[in-house]
């Protein structure tokens, strides 16, 4: 549609969401059911925005837990509280 593509990408677009497109067109006067979905899809579909837009910063793999088998093995506390390490120096 002409209006998308106008409050997208015309003179005073800056590329925003759909949410924020939606919002603006709402703002003006039009309305039609499947406004948010439809905004949401043509924002996506946009090379511009996907080319530019933030990058995903998540893992490519699942993060593992580490998993220690004694977790105060290496620790005690004295008798007077503190805490000292039961590594041996080497």
């Amino acid at each position: 549609m002409k209006v998308m593509g106008e409050t997208h990408e015309g003179i005073c677009g800056a590329h925003q969401g759909g949410r924020k497109m939606c919002w603006l067109i709402r703002r003006y006067g039009h309305f039609w059911s499947s406004m948010m979905k439809d905004y949401i899809e043509y924002s996506k579909g946009c090379e511009a925005c996907q080319r530019h837009g933030p990058i995903q910063q998540a893992l490519s793999v699942p993060m593992n837990l580490v998993v220690k088998p004694w977790p105060f093995r290496g620790w005690a506390m004295s008798e007077d509280g503190q805490w000292m390490s039961l590594a041996k120096s080497i």
